[in-house]
């Protein structure tokens, strides 16, 4: 299993590193996302603060998604894939939601969305399930019914709404279809209705993300243009205007990495440029990425999520044929190095938690392998531990991948389909 580092060989004052004037007007939340003074920290001799102390207990208990093996195994060992809540100081699990492939899930204040695959024939069952039901389990979800067999291979949620993008099992029929649901006052399965522009033409791609009202879908075509649709054959009960009822293009990026201040989202591009775009007006702002200070000379940002401090980032560093990727909590007041993990590419998620107060590292072992999943792919073993974010502290660790902070968007990779 890889090991993470929170080594402090040194430690160097906060620095203040001065932002752009334009910038500071437009990225509240994300004004700190490259300033930086490294702080690091030994687990064996640094203690967590009492507030921190404090804040585990207050913490909300955290999903998870625990898999029983790779998707294709089939041996009489392999055991189902669960989603499990659990405390963040390993203070018990409980079993929400169990199938025997569950491709990835969502969740919300109000429902957990689940994408339930069958092995066999590559079709996904979607399944809603009340979060608000404390005792609620499998047996109690409803099914979220695409208009065809499919896969899924894209699904967000939003309040009352419900985005998925798929591939429909008959070749015959168009892929990458978008289909939205309504969950407001459904007592019982809940029919999707696949998405279209004001003309009629069936909107299509790969990524799809929602709007914090849910009342528009962002999608990613086949050519990475991100485009933005109104779902107004879905929202009857929203009213949209000519202007917004039209679609809008937003650029071309690959990913959707996270929502910022004043609902703009997070989106990349191949480049490795970061950008925050406002869906509904299509105005952006590109993030300068210079090198901020602090951070090893040569380091190259590889994962970025907005934070209510300001942001997690992902630096990869090489020294030889060694390459490492280091985690970072970045604030307005300075960088603080949280952990390392040796190998390219060995951090495959990070985020922070809701409070702001603590940083989930997913991480993956040294012999690791593929498990095989369209959705939310990882490698058997990976391993999430949960970090202080304002010390290099470890908490502990979840039971299972990517915990429920991390889902706000699904990562599918560009060009995949």
């Amino acid at each position: 299993m890889t090991r993470i580092s929170t080594d402090r060989s040194g430690v160097t004052h906060r620095a203040r590193w001065p932002w752009r004037l334009g910038v500071i007007g437009t990225i509240v939340l994300l004004v700190a996302v490259f300033v930086g003074a490294q702080w690091y920290g030994q687990r064996e001799n640094t203690v967590l603060t009492d507030a921190n102390a404090a804040a585990v207990a207050d913490e909300a208990p955290v999903l998870s998604l625990r898999r029983g093996g790779g998707y294709q195994d089939d041996s009489a060992l392999r055991g189902d894939d669960r989603i499990v809540r659990s405390g963040i100081s390993d203070t018990g699990m409980q079993t929400v939601f169990t199938a025997p492939r569950i491709q990835t899930f969502v969740v919300d204040d109000r429902w957990i969305v689940v994408a339930v695959a069958d092995r066999r024939t590559a079709a996904t069952k979607l399944e809603l399930l009340d979060r608000q039901a404390s005792d609620a389990t499998s047996n109690d979800a409803r099914e979220l019914v695409l208009p065809l067999e499919a896969t899924v291979i894209g699904l967000a949620l939003s309040g009352d709404t419900v985005s998925a993008t798929i591939n429909p099992l008959d070749y015959g029929e168009p892929g990458g279809q978008v289909v939205a649901w309504n969950l407001a006052g459904a007592d019982d399965s809940v029919p999707g209705t696949p998405v279209h522009t004001p003309g009629g033409e069936l909107v299509q791609g790969n990524q799809v993300v929602l709007t914090e009202d849910g009342r528009f879908a962002v999608v990613r075509q086949w050519d990475n243009t991100m485009l933005r649709v109104a779902l107004f054959e879905v929202r009857t009960d929203q009213q949209y205007d000519d202007e917004e009822q039209a679609p809008l293009p937003l650029g071309s990026y690959t990913e959707v990495l996270g929502s910022a201040a004043q609902q703009r989202l997070l989106m990349s591009d191949q480049n490795g440029t970061f950008a925050l775009v406002d869906p509904v007006s299509g105005g952006r702002q590109h993030l300068d990425t210079s090198q901020p200070k602090g951070v090893d000379s040569g380091s190259r940002l590889v994962q970025l999520a907005p934070a209510s401090f300001g942001a997690v980032a992902v630096y990869e560093s090489s020294s030889g044929d060694q390459t490492t990727d280091t985690v970072y909590a970045l604030t307005g007041d300075g960088a603080r190095r949280i952990a390392t993990s040796p190998g390219r590419g060995s951090v495959s998620g990070a985020c922070a938690s809701p409070s702001g107060r603590f940083i989930a590292v997913t991480t993956a072992p040294d012999d690791a392998a593929d498990d095989g999943y369209v959705m939310m792919p990882n490698v058997t073993g990976a391993n999430t531990e949960i970090f202080a974010a304002d010390q290099p502290v470890s908490i502990g660790t979840l039971p299972g991948l990517r915990p429920s902070w991390c889902q706000g968007y699904q990562r599918v990779p560009a060009g995949l389909y």
